[in-house]
């Protein structure tokens, strides 16, 4: 039943792949916990150029393909191990390149919890962190962005 209806989108998690060697380095016990995750885009660029003889029908060369930065939003805590990858690619201008798993998971009967859609992202790393501007007259959580550049992805079921 659940392949009749379109994939919900509030249920999901993100995956980070670090070898044996990182993973108690970056990986803590909610690092994989978000309020939001954007940037699953890819797009062709073309260069649009006027063939001779059929100037009415402009057509279109391939040039390049790209990938937007994958964004993650979630409340701060304590323990920020994401922010540490960060900040060791800032300080020692070195990226550690991981893959990435965001998986959108099934929200019923007896495949509830398990991944619906995964994309694999190759080659991610860190290239921006951001925490959202403190407001006195709001009582929010601090909002924490972690911005990941990736080589590409791929989608499977």
């Amino acid at each position: 039943m659940a392949d009749k209806y379109p994939i919900l989108g509030f249920y999901f998690r993100v995956d980070f792949l670090f070898s044996k060697k990182n993973e108690g380095k970056y990986l803590g016990p909610i690092e994989s916990a978000f309020k939001e995750v954007s940037g699953l885009k890819g797009s062709l660029k073309m260069e649009e150029y006027q063939e001779l003889g059929f100037n009415a029908q402009p057509k279109g060369l391939l040039t390049t393909e790209g990938y937007d930065n994958l964004v993650l939003k979630r409340g701060m805590s304590m323990d920020n191990k994401l922010f540490q990858w960060f900040e060791d690619s800032l300080q020692y201008k070195q990226t550690l390149h991981v893959p990435v798993l965001v998986s959108a998971l099934n929200t019923e009967g007896k495949e509830k919890g398990k991944p619906a859609m995964k994309w694999l992202l190759y080659d991610a790393f860190p290239v921006s962190y951001e925490v959202a501007g403190f407001d006195a007259l709001q009582s929010q959580y601090l909002i924490e962005t972690l911005e990941l550049r990736y080589s590409y992805f791929v989608r499977f079921d």
